[in-house]
Parts: structure tokens; sequence; C-alpha cells
């Protein structure tokens, strides 16, 4: 009996695992609740090809640049787990085209000893966008990495897709 009711007790505490206030977890702070979201719909006849040019910052909320070679704010968890919250600014969007598909990979270590702790894909529509003055912010982006150690050299990788099909990419490196 005592063994079942530590069993339920752990269970249920388990969803307090990377929350920042004892509750909701880290998808209580994604836009899309971890989920990917619809498909991207492309706008086949859009003859825009520029490049997307994107900034990476922290976006729990509000988007705050990271400078060269400075980590996202890491989340932990009571319970030793974390994630982090992150935005990707968009200098050049389309106010007609406000859809963008974004994947995240995050690599750790160097050459045949890397590997990637971290990939997450997810779609937002028009309405999870922050737009103002010509510059679009994807904000609330969680991304939970299994295992992110400081102490040698990360790397984060952004693509983003927007409805119109054009492309942009960015590297965040950062050294131990």
């Amino acid at each position: 009996m005592r063994v079942s009711l530590c069993l339920a007790l752990s269970l249920l505490s388990g969803c307090f695992l990377f929350g920042r206030s004892g509750g909701g977890g880290p998808c209580a702070d994604d836009a899309l609740d971890c989920r990917d979201g619809d498909a991207l719909q492309v706008d086949e006849v859009c003859e825009d090809e520029t490049a997307l040019l994107l900034e990476l910052g922290d976006g729990d909320g509000r988007f705050r640049p990271l400078a060269p070679g400075e980590p996202p704010e890491e989340i932990q968890g009571a319970q030793g787990g974390s994630h982090m919250v992150l935005g990707v600014g968009i200098d050049n969007p389309r106010e007609s085209h406000l859809a963008f598909e974004v994947n995240v990979v995050l690599t750790q270590g160097e050459g045949e000893e890397a590997f990637m702790p971290g990939d997450r894909t997810a779609v937002y529509d028009a309405d999870l966008v922050e737009f103002d003055q010509g510059r679009a912010e994807l904000l609330n982006f969680v991304l939970i990495p299994d295992g992110w150690f400081a102490g040698e050299p990360r790397q984060i990788d952004v693509t983003v897709r927007d409805a119109c099909g054009r492309t942009g990419t960015l590297t965040h490196t950062i050294e131990p």
C-alpha cells in the first residue's frame, strides 16, 4: 500500500518536473502547448525569393536578442529538468504572409563527438506572430534539451520558412 501511494504521488508530481513556479510544466510556456501546429500553407504564386533575415533571442513573452556567444536562458525545474524559451526575430517579413515554420536544432560537441540534444519544428500561424513596424517575432518556442552542458562547444541552428516559401537560416555558436 505504501509503495502504491509513493508511486502515485511520484506520477502526480511529474507534471511539476519542468515548471518554474511549481506547476504547468514547459508546455504552459509554449506558444503551441508543445504541439507542432498545422502544416504551413505556402502561397505558390508568391514571387518574392529574398532570404529571411533572422535574429535569435530569448522569447519568454517578449523578445530579447542574444549577444554573439551568449547562451539562451535555461529554466530549471524543481526536479532537475530544464527547458529554454526561444524567440526568433524576422526583420523582413511580408505582412501578407505572416505564417512561419520554425526548426531549431541544438548541437553539442565537435566533429565525430558531436550529438544533437534537441530538435523541434513548429508552425506559427499569423495569430501567433507578433508584428510591429515591419518586424515579426515568433515568441514562446519551448525546446527541452536532452543534455545541454556548459563546458563544451554548443550550437543552435535555426531555419525559418514563411508562407511565401522564403527561407532564412542562422547559426548561433556558444563557446565553452
